[in-house]
Protein backbone atom coordinates (compact mmCIF):
# COMPACT_ATOMS: atom_id res chain seq x y z
CA UNK A 1 0.00 0.00 0.00
CA UNK A 2 1.66 3.23 -0.80
CA UNK A 3 1.57 6.36 1.62
CA UNK A 4 2.69 9.87 1.70
CA UNK A 5 5.32 10.52 4.62
CA UNK A 6 5.35 13.78 5.83
CA UNK A 7 7.91 14.81 8.97
CA UNK A 8 8.50 17.99 10.38
CA UNK A 9 10.66 20.95 7.59
CA UNK A 10 10.40 18.22 4.41
CA UNK A 11 7.07 17.34 2.81
CA UNK A 12 7.83 14.15 0.55
CA UNK A 13 6.00 11.32 -1.55
CA UNK A 14 7.06 7.84 -1.57
CA UNK A 15 6.07 4.65 -2.43
CA UNK A 16 6.67 2.65 0.43
CA UNK A 17 4.69 -0.60 1.39
CA UNK A 18 3.53 -1.31 4.89
CA UNK A 19 6.09 -4.76 5.21
CA UNK A 20 8.75 -2.07 5.06
CA UNK A 21 7.54 0.29 7.78
CA UNK A 22 7.51 -2.63 10.20
CA UNK A 23 11.48 -1.95 11.40
CA UNK A 24 10.99 1.35 11.84
CA UNK A 25 11.54 2.25 15.55
CA UNK A 26 8.51 4.69 15.78
CA UNK A 27 5.17 4.19 13.53
CA UNK A 28 5.23 6.28 10.84
CA UNK A 29 1.93 8.76 10.38
CA UNK A 30 -0.29 7.85 7.25
CA UNK A 31 -1.55 11.04 5.60
CA UNK A 32 -4.58 9.37 4.19
CA UNK A 33 -8.00 11.27 4.00
CA UNK A 34 -8.92 9.57 7.33
CA UNK A 35 -6.84 7.75 9.30
CA UNK A 36 -8.02 3.82 10.19
CA UNK A 37 -7.27 2.01 13.09
CA UNK A 38 -8.36 -1.58 13.32
CA UNK A 39 -9.17 -2.81 16.64
CA UNK A 40 -8.37 -6.08 17.78
CA UNK A 41 -11.26 -8.92 18.29
CA UNK A 42 -13.48 -5.57 16.93
CA UNK A 43 -15.67 -4.74 13.87
CA UNK A 44 -15.76 -1.73 13.91
CA UNK A 45 -13.27 1.43 13.00
CA UNK A 46 -11.69 4.37 14.79
CA UNK A 47 -11.21 7.39 12.10
CA UNK A 48 -9.58 10.54 12.62
CA UNK A 49 -7.54 13.16 10.56
CA UNK A 50 -4.38 14.48 10.47
CA UNK A 51 -4.52 18.60 10.60
CA UNK A 52 -1.10 19.41 10.31
CA UNK A 53 2.49 18.11 10.51
CA UNK A 54 3.25 19.61 13.75
CA UNK A 55 0.66 20.51 16.47
CA UNK A 56 1.64 22.99 18.79
CA UNK A 57 0.26 23.20 22.40
CA UNK A 58 0.74 26.70 23.96
CA UNK A 59 0.43 27.31 27.38
CA UNK A 60 -2.31 29.16 28.48
CA UNK A 61 -4.79 27.91 25.89
CA UNK A 62 -7.51 27.41 28.22
CA UNK A 63 -9.94 28.10 25.11
CA UNK A 64 -8.67 25.28 23.43
CA UNK A 65 -8.52 23.04 26.45
CA UNK A 66 -12.22 23.54 27.12
CA UNK A 67 -13.21 23.25 23.69
CA UNK A 68 -11.10 19.38 23.91
CA UNK A 69 -13.49 18.69 27.30
CA UNK A 70 -16.47 18.91 25.84
CA UNK A 71 -15.64 16.71 22.87
CA UNK A 72 -14.36 13.94 25.01
CA UNK A 73 -17.63 11.81 24.52
CA UNK A 74 -17.42 12.25 20.93
CA UNK A 75 -16.45 9.45 18.52
CA UNK A 76 -14.29 11.78 16.72
CA UNK A 77 -11.88 12.78 19.65
CA UNK A 78 -8.52 12.83 18.33
CA UNK A 79 -5.38 11.32 20.31
CA UNK A 80 -3.50 14.59 20.17
CA UNK A 81 -6.33 16.13 21.85
CA UNK A 82 -5.48 13.97 24.59
CA UNK A 83 -1.76 14.89 24.82
CA UNK A 84 -3.11 18.42 24.75
CA UNK A 85 -5.40 17.81 27.38
CA UNK A 86 -2.34 16.28 29.53
CA UNK A 87 0.34 19.25 28.98
CA UNK A 88 -3.07 21.35 29.72
CA UNK A 89 -3.45 20.16 33.08
CA UNK A 90 0.36 20.18 34.36
CA UNK A 91 0.43 24.05 33.52
CA UNK A 92 -2.68 24.37 35.04
CA UNK A 93 -1.89 22.78 38.43
CA UNK A 94 -4.68 20.49 37.79
CA UNK A 95 -3.46 17.38 38.94
CA UNK A 96 -7.12 15.89 39.70
CA UNK A 97 -8.22 16.08 35.64
CA UNK A 98 -4.99 14.97 34.73
CA UNK A 99 -5.80 11.98 35.88
CA UNK A 100 -8.51 11.15 33.70
CA UNK A 101 -6.34 10.62 31.00
CA UNK A 102 -4.49 8.10 32.29
CA UNK A 103 -5.19 4.78 31.99
CA UNK A 104 -5.26 2.92 35.57
CA UNK A 105 -2.40 0.77 34.61
CA UNK A 106 -0.42 3.67 32.79
CA UNK A 107 3.72 3.47 32.96
CA UNK A 108 5.51 6.49 33.34
CA UNK A 109 9.32 6.36 32.26
CA UNK A 110 11.48 9.25 32.87
CA UNK A 111 14.79 8.13 32.11
CA UNK A 112 16.17 10.87 34.66
CA UNK A 113 14.75 8.54 37.13
CA UNK A 114 16.00 4.86 38.39
CA UNK A 115 12.97 2.87 37.50
CA UNK A 116 9.75 3.89 35.96
CA UNK A 117 6.34 5.48 37.87
CA UNK A 118 3.95 2.40 37.96
CA UNK A 119 0.26 3.07 37.86
CA UNK A 120 -2.16 5.53 37.82
CA UNK A 121 -0.88 6.23 41.85
CA UNK A 122 2.64 6.66 41.63
CA UNK A 123 2.29 8.44 38.03
CA UNK A 124 -0.27 11.00 39.55
CA UNK A 125 2.12 11.83 42.77
CA UNK A 126 5.02 12.41 40.90
CA UNK A 127 3.10 14.98 38.72
CA UNK A 128 1.84 16.57 41.99
CA UNK A 129 5.71 16.99 43.03
CA UNK A 130 6.44 18.54 39.77
CA UNK A 131 3.49 20.98 39.63
CA UNK A 132 4.97 21.94 43.06
CA UNK A 133 7.95 22.55 42.16
CA UNK A 134 6.92 24.54 38.44
CA UNK A 135 6.34 27.21 41.04
CA UNK A 136 3.34 30.02 39.43
CA UNK A 137 5.51 31.06 35.81
CA UNK A 138 6.98 27.65 34.73
CA UNK A 139 4.94 26.42 31.81
CA UNK A 140 5.32 23.23 29.48
CA UNK A 141 5.90 24.19 25.84
CA UNK A 142 5.61 21.53 23.42
CA UNK A 143 4.99 20.01 19.85
CA UNK A 144 3.41 17.43 18.60
CA UNK A 145 5.74 16.42 15.63
CA UNK A 146 4.45 12.56 15.36
CA UNK A 147 1.20 10.47 15.08
CA UNK A 148 0.95 7.07 14.25
CA UNK A 149 -1.13 3.92 15.42
CA UNK A 150 -0.22 0.18 15.57
CA UNK A 151 -1.79 -2.99 16.97
CA UNK A 152 -1.51 -1.67 21.21
CA UNK A 153 -2.84 1.69 20.52
CA UNK A 154 -1.56 5.24 18.92
CA UNK A 155 1.31 6.66 19.57
CA UNK A 156 2.57 10.42 19.89
CA UNK A 157 6.09 12.06 19.44
CA UNK A 158 6.36 15.37 21.60
CA UNK A 159 9.61 18.10 21.77
CA UNK A 160 9.23 20.20 24.35
CA UNK A 161 10.51 22.92 26.60
CA UNK A 162 10.41 25.09 29.74
CA UNK A 163 9.14 28.44 30.17
CA UNK A 164 9.33 31.13 32.76
CA UNK A 165 6.34 34.02 31.72
CA UNK A 166 6.61 32.88 27.96
CA UNK A 167 10.67 33.37 27.64
CA UNK A 168 12.11 29.55 27.96
CA UNK A 169 14.48 28.25 29.93
CA UNK A 170 18.01 26.94 28.86
CA UNK A 171 18.56 23.22 29.45
CA UNK A 172 14.98 22.11 29.38
CA UNK A 173 14.11 20.61 26.22
CA UNK A 174 12.60 17.09 25.99
CA UNK A 175 11.66 14.17 23.82
CA UNK A 176 8.35 12.17 24.85
CA UNK A 177 6.90 9.25 23.10
CA UNK A 178 3.50 8.48 24.24
CA UNK A 179 1.17 5.43 23.70
CA UNK A 180 -2.51 5.61 24.12
CA UNK A 181 -5.37 3.09 24.20
CA UNK A 182 -8.93 3.41 23.35
CA UNK A 183 -11.30 2.58 26.53
CA UNK A 184 -14.74 2.70 25.78
CA UNK A 185 -15.18 5.98 23.78
CA UNK A 186 -12.15 7.62 25.38
CA UNK A 187 -8.37 7.66 24.60
CA UNK A 188 -6.48 7.03 27.49
CA UNK A 189 -2.01 7.80 28.17
CA UNK A 190 -1.19 4.31 28.77
CA UNK A 191 2.33 4.50 28.45
CA UNK A 192 4.97 7.27 28.25
CA UNK A 193 9.03 7.41 27.82
CA UNK A 194 10.50 11.27 28.42
CA UNK A 195 13.95 11.80 27.38
CA UNK A 196 15.14 14.80 29.17
CA UNK A 197 18.36 17.42 27.68
CA UNK A 198 20.93 17.11 30.22
CA UNK A 199 22.69 20.21 31.88
CA UNK A 200 25.96 19.25 31.65
CA UNK A 201 27.33 18.08 28.16
CA UNK A 202 29.83 15.82 28.25
CA UNK A 203 30.70 15.72 24.36
CA UNK A 204 33.82 13.44 23.41
CA UNK A 205 34.48 12.56 27.18
CA UNK A 206 31.11 10.71 27.10
CA UNK A 207 32.85 8.53 23.74
CA UNK A 208 35.93 8.40 25.90
CA UNK A 209 33.99 6.97 28.94
CA UNK A 210 32.17 4.24 26.63
CA UNK A 211 35.24 3.35 25.25
CA UNK A 212 36.64 2.44 28.60
CA UNK A 213 33.42 0.84 29.60
CA UNK A 214 33.41 -1.50 26.81
CA UNK A 215 36.90 -2.13 26.81
CA UNK A 216 35.97 -3.70 30.59
CA UNK A 217 33.50 -5.35 29.69
CA UNK A 218 35.35 -7.43 27.08
CA UNK A 219 38.04 -7.84 29.31
CA UNK A 220 35.61 -9.33 31.79
CA UNK A 221 33.40 -10.93 30.37
CA UNK A 222 31.86 -13.21 33.13
CA UNK A 223 31.96 -10.06 35.51
CA UNK A 224 30.26 -8.30 33.18
CA UNK A 225 27.13 -11.02 32.96
CA UNK A 226 27.01 -10.75 36.62
CA UNK A 227 26.63 -6.92 36.48
CA UNK A 228 24.33 -6.52 33.42
CA UNK A 229 21.69 -8.80 35.27
CA UNK A 230 20.89 -5.98 38.05
CA UNK A 231 22.75 -2.73 37.13
CA UNK A 232 20.59 -1.11 39.08
CA UNK A 233 21.01 -2.83 42.27
CA UNK A 234 24.81 -2.64 41.83
CA UNK A 235 25.41 0.86 41.45
CA UNK A 236 22.82 1.53 43.88
CA UNK A 237 25.46 -0.08 46.53
CA UNK A 238 28.34 0.82 45.10
CA UNK A 239 27.53 4.58 45.40
CA UNK A 240 26.24 4.16 49.30
CA UNK A 241 29.16 2.50 49.82
CA UNK A 242 31.92 5.16 48.23
CA UNK A 243 30.36 7.77 46.60
CA UNK A 244 27.82 9.04 48.76
CA UNK A 245 29.30 10.25 52.31
CA UNK A 246 31.34 12.36 49.37
CA UNK A 247 28.56 13.26 47.22
CA UNK A 248 25.96 14.03 49.57
CA UNK A 249 27.73 16.83 51.53
CA UNK A 250 29.03 18.83 47.97
CA UNK A 251 25.52 18.69 46.76
CA UNK A 252 24.49 20.29 50.06
CA UNK A 253 27.29 22.60 49.62
CA UNK A 254 26.23 23.49 45.90
CA UNK A 255 22.39 23.94 46.88
CA UNK A 256 23.34 26.25 49.68
CA UNK A 257 25.29 28.15 47.35
CA UNK A 258 22.92 28.92 44.94
CA UNK A 259 20.84 29.98 47.64
CA UNK A 260 23.59 32.49 48.62
CA UNK A 261 23.46 33.87 45.26
CA UNK A 262 19.52 34.33 44.82
CA UNK A 263 19.65 36.11 48.25
CA UNK A 264 22.21 38.32 47.24
CA UNK A 265 20.93 38.66 43.62
CA UNK A 266 17.47 39.63 45.34
CA UNK A 267 19.36 41.80 47.77
CA UNK A 268 20.83 43.99 44.77
CA UNK A 269 18.02 44.22 43.25
CA UNK A 270 16.38 45.80 45.78
CA UNK A 271 19.10 47.91 46.23
CA UNK A 272 18.87 49.07 42.60
CA UNK A 273 15.02 49.83 42.84
CA UNK A 274 15.29 51.64 46.00
CA UNK A 275 18.09 54.51 44.08
CA UNK A 276 16.21 54.25 41.09
CA UNK A 277 12.81 55.32 43.50
CA UNK A 278 15.82 58.23 44.71
CA UNK A 279 16.55 59.47 42.00
CA UNK A 280 12.79 59.43 39.85
CA UNK A 281 12.02 61.93 42.60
Amino acid sequence: MAVSMVFPGQVFGSNVSSKALKGLPLSVYKRTGQQTHAQTNMNRMLKYSNKGNTTRIRPGDNNRLHAIKSSTNNSSFMPSDTIEQFYECINNKNVTQLGKYLANDCVYEDFSFPKPFQGKKEVLNYFQQLTKCMGDNIEFNADIISKGDDEDGFTIAVNWHLDWNKIQIPFTKGFSLFVLSKEGERLLIKKVQVVTEPPLKPGTLALNLLKIVTSVFDEFPEFTKWFLRSPHVVLLRIYNLVLAPFVKPLLACYINLWKLIATAFIFAFNVYLQISKLFNK
